[in-house]
C-alpha cells in the first residue's frame, strides 16, 4: 500500500488519480478514509496494479489526460496481451467540468439538466484532497464516482439559519445538495463578481444564494469591511483582500 500512495501522490499534482474498486466502491488510495477502507485490498499490493501507477503512467505523463486512471482492470488488459498504449484510454474517465458560471459538461459537451440536477443530490467533498465529487449508487453491487474539476464551488447554501442556546453563534445552513451542514460564520468572502462564500464544515466552500447575501450585505459596515452575522460582527474579506 506504501508504495502505491507515494506513486498517487507524484500523480495527483498532474491531474491524475487512481481509483480502486473494493466493495462495491471507487477508492482513492490518497484518501484516508479509502485507504483505510483499502486495507484488505489484494489489488493495492498487487505489484502489476503497483507498476501501472508508480511506472507506466508517470512514463506518459506528457501525453496523459487528466483524469481518473483505473489500473487493476488495466493491468489484468496488459495481462492477456493488450499494449498498454492501446488499453491505457479503455480505463479511462475525465472529470466532470463545472465552470465559474456553474455550468457542467463533460468531455467538451454540456451536461444535460436532468442529468446535472440528479449529479448535485449526490455531490460529496474530499476534505483531504479539496476535490467534490459525485458519487450514486447504482445498483447493490456498484456505487458509481467521478470527480469535478471546479472553478467555483458546485454547492449553494440555499438557506441559512442561525443557532440559538447551546449552539448560539453558530450558523446551520440547507445545501443545494439537499444535505445540512455548519458554516464557520468568520469565513465571510466576496469575489471580483460580488458573490459571497463561505466555509462549511463538511462540503468546503459554498456560495450563499441570492436571498440570504442580499440579508446578509444590508448589514455592511460603513467601511464595507464587515456585517452582523451569527450575533458579531464578522469580517468580510474582499478579493483584494486574500
Amino acid at each position: 500500500m506504501d508504495d502505491l500512495v507515494r506513486a498517487c501522490e507524484r500523480l495527483w499534482p498532474q491531474g491524475i488519480s487512481i481509483f480502486l474498486s473494493h466493495e462495491a466502491r471507487f477508492r482513492n488510495p490518497l484518501s484516508p478514509v479509502d485507504r483505510e477502507a483499502l486495507a484488505d485490498s489484494e489489488a493495492a499490493e498487487d505489484p502489476a496494479v503497483v507498476a501501472v501507477v508508480a511506472e507506466e503512467l508517470p512514463a506518459r505523463l506528457d501525453r496523459l489526460e487528466r483524469g481518473t486512471y483505473f489500473p487493476v482492470p488495466l493491468a489484468r488488459a496488459v495481462a492477456g496481451g493488450r499494449a498498454f498504449d492501446d488499453a491505457l484510454m479503455s480505463f479511462h474517465y475525465p472529470p466532470i467540468v463545472v465552470d465559474a458560471e456553474r455550468r457542467w459538461s463533460w468531455k467538451g459537451q454540456p451536461v444535460a439538466e436532468r442529468i446535472r440536477r440528479f449529479f448535485v443530490q449526490h455531490i460529496g467533498f474530499e476534505p483531504a484532497l479539496r476535490v467534490w465529487f459525485v458519487e450514486y449508487r447504482v445498483n447493490d453491487g456498484w456505487w458509481d464516482k467521478c470527480y469535478l474539476d471546479c472553478a467555483t464551488t458546485p454547492l449553494v447554501a440555499v438557506q441559512l439559519r442561525e443557532g440559538a442556546g447551546d449552539e448560539d453563534g453558530q450558523v446551520f445552513t440547507d445545501l443545494s445538495n439537499g444535505r445540512d451542514d455548519s458554516l464557520d460564520p468568520d469565513s465571510l468572502r466576496l469575489d471580483e463578481r460580488e458573490r459571497l462564500f463561505a466555509s462549511s464544515a463538511d462540503h468546503g466552500l459554498v456560495e450563499i444564494a441570492d436571498a440570504p447575501r442580499f440579508a446578509l450585505l444590508r448589514t455592511v459596515s460603513e467601511d464595507c469591511r464587515t456585517v452582523e452575522f451569527a450575533g458579531a460582527r464578522r469580517t468580510l474579506r474582499w478579493p483584494d483582500a486574500g
